[in-house]
Order: C-alpha cells, then structure tokens, then sequence
C-alpha cells in the first residue's frame, strides 16, 4: 500500500479503490470487526434468541465468518455466497444496537 493509500485510508477509513468492490471491502472489514468482538465481548443482549454469553458469541461468529467468507470468494473470481452475506448483514442490522464490547 502506498503512503497516498494509508493516509487517506487512515484519514477516511477507506481508499478510492476500496470503492472498486465496495461490497468486499466492507464484508471484509464488518466480518472481521464481528469476529473479534465475539471472541473479545464482554457483554451480550440477554434476549429470548441471545440468552447466555457463549450463544451470542456463536451467533456474532457465524455471521462474521459468513461476511469474511465471501469477501474472500468475491477477491478469486466465484460469485460466493451472496445470499448467506446479505442474511448475515441483515441479522446484524436487527441486533445493532447490541454490537459493543
């Protein structure tokens, strides 16, 4: 990466050609960001669907793994697994407000 790159990245939180597949490069970034919060989360919702840490660390998993997946096909030419992504955004969208450390 350039220093052009890191500055704007670093700046913006992302490069101009972060834009290229814009889709990959947030799959990649939320997937990430979702799979080390499950494995560094100190709290969980306590909901009916979330009742225990350990089931709500399963859950946020699951989904960031699913996110991290298809940024990863996405980059060798398969069509990955769009559908499964587009679920995983969508869970995490409904629990939103439960995505904190």
């Amino acid at each position: 990466m350039t220093s052009k790159a890191r500055k704007q990245r670093g700046k913006h939180g992302w490069y101009m050609t972060d834009s290229w597949s814009l889709d990959i490069y947030l799959s990649r970034v939320i997937g990430e960001a979702v799979c080390y919060l499950a494995l560094h989360d100190n709290g969980y919702p306590g909901t009916p669907e979330h009742p225990t840490a350990e089931e709500w660390a399963s859950w946020l998993f699951e989904r960031g793994n699913t996110l991290v997946s298809y940024a990863a096909l996405e980059m060798h030419g398969d069509d990955g697994d769009y559908e499964a992504a587009v679920k995983a955004l969508h869970e995490l969208v409904d629990m939103w407000g439960h995505l904190w450390d």
